[in-house]
């Protein structure tokens, strides 16, 4: 039996090529400024997780703790967001996206094995060189 998990991650990776191909659209065919897409973007994106915490809030301020990396999380993404629609003007979304995720995911195999103690197996070991390498044929060819 398929395990849910899969089934989720499969969905949102869908929806992340979904967005990624929205986004160079916006921003490519129609000539929409990159800034304007993202600070949009941002705003509808931020949607979801607002009504979350409006339900949620007795929660959100029990553990004060989780307040600065949310922040600094989001932050990042905003970063990331006005990188990518800039990014996007230039290069191929079908370089772009690969790219972008084949990094990322590389990140955070790195920090969650340094800082969260992730264990790694060999089979995660290969596929981790795998994941670089196929960074490296991407950008290379």
């Amino acid at each position: 039996m398929v395990n849910l998990w899969y089934l989720i991650i499969i969905g949102i990776s869908l929806l992340l090529g979904l967005s990624h191909f929205l986004l160079k659209y916006a921003s490519f065919k129609l000539g929409g400024d990159s800034f304007v897409i993202t600070a949009l973007v941002s705003i509808f994106a931020a949607l979801i997780p607002l009504f979350i915490v409006l339900i949620k809030r007795k929660e959100l301020f029990a553990n004060k703790g989780i307040l600065l990396p949310a922040i600094i999380g989001g932050l990042l993404i905003g970063v990331y967001s006005i990188g990518l629609v800039t990014v996007f003007k230039h290069a191929p979304v079908s370089i772009v996206t690969p790219t972008v995720l084949i990094l990322a995911s590389v990140t955070a195999v790195i920090l969650g094995f340094l800082f969260l103690n992730e264990q790694f197996t060999l089979i995660k070991w290969a596929g981790f060189i795998l994941l670089l390498t196929g960074a490296y044929l991407f950008l290379r060819f």
